[in-house]
């Protein structure tokens, strides 16, 4: 099986050296726990190794988004990065850029099919961010439809997918839909002042169930030493610097 490397610090030893190629992986979490983060580090990964990426954004100005991406250490894309807006039809403004492609509004699932169907790179990365402002705006049966055609568009193309969903704001069955339309499942969530993370499942990968600390800082990284000397693996990962 071919892997995608994350970037992420300790995740790709966790799925056997990164997401299976052709695969969509949904990353569920409270608001703030790091799902953007974790997902532009992987765009940032890609970019860095020339491949190509389209961002979907639905909760923020891209204008922003490209500040934050330009500012966070990644120098200059060394491949094409292309942006679908599904956030300035709220404020009826036209982002700047050849780069965007701007959605009259994210209830009109077709126009983002259409517009997806375009832009999935082949054998590249995608991330939507986020899967939650679909269901706000769209009934939850018309965005499992189209979810199930995403999923498939980039199995067939051979990238790689991040849907992001904000945990705790949607019914149990939605997510488990989900879920289940997704080829795996990543949970961070909060537990005091620290963070934590885990794979619930991962298409023809072995990983660990438990609950790995993660931090971030200059980045992310996982504390994964004390979890791998523990879950039946043939080697133990070196301590982390920063652990």
């Amino acid at each position: 099986m071919e892997r995608e490397e994350t970037g992420i610090d300790g995740l790709d030893t966790t799925v056997e050296g990164g997401f299976p190629k052709g695969t969509c992986i949904l990353l569920k979490g409270a608001p703030g726990v790091g799902k953007t983060t974790l997902s532009r580090e992987f765009l940032y990964h890609g970019l860095e190794s020339s491949e190509d990426c389209l961002y979907v954004v639905t909760n923020e100005p891209v204008s922003r988004v490209k500040a934050d991406m330009g500012a966070s250490g990644s120098g200059a894309f060394k491949a094409s990065l292309n942006f679908i807006d599904g956030y300035s039809w709220r404020v009826a403004e036209k982002p700047d850029g050849d780069d965007i492609n701007v959605l009259s509004s994210i209830t009109e699932l077709n126009e983002l099919n259409r517009q997806v169907r375009a832009l999935v790179p082949e054998g590249g990365r995608v991330v939507i961010d986020s899967v939650s402002d679909l269901l706000v705006q769209a009934e939850p049966e018309s965005v499992f439809k189209y979810i199930q055609f995403f999923v498939s568009l980039v199995r067939a193309e051979g990238a790689t997918a991040i849907i992001v969903l904000e945990d705790g704001v949607h019914a149990g069955d939605i997510v488990s839909m989900l879920e289940y339309l997704c080829d795996g499942v990543v949970d961070m969530k909060f537990e005091g002042t620290k963070r934590f993370v885990r794979i619930k499942k991962m298409f023809a990968t072995k990983h660990p169930l438990a609950w790995i600390e993660y931090n971030i800082g200059d980045g992310i990284f996982l504390k994964i030493s004390s979890i791998f000397k523990t879950a039946n693996y043939p080697f133990a990962p070196p301590k982390h610097p920063k652990e």
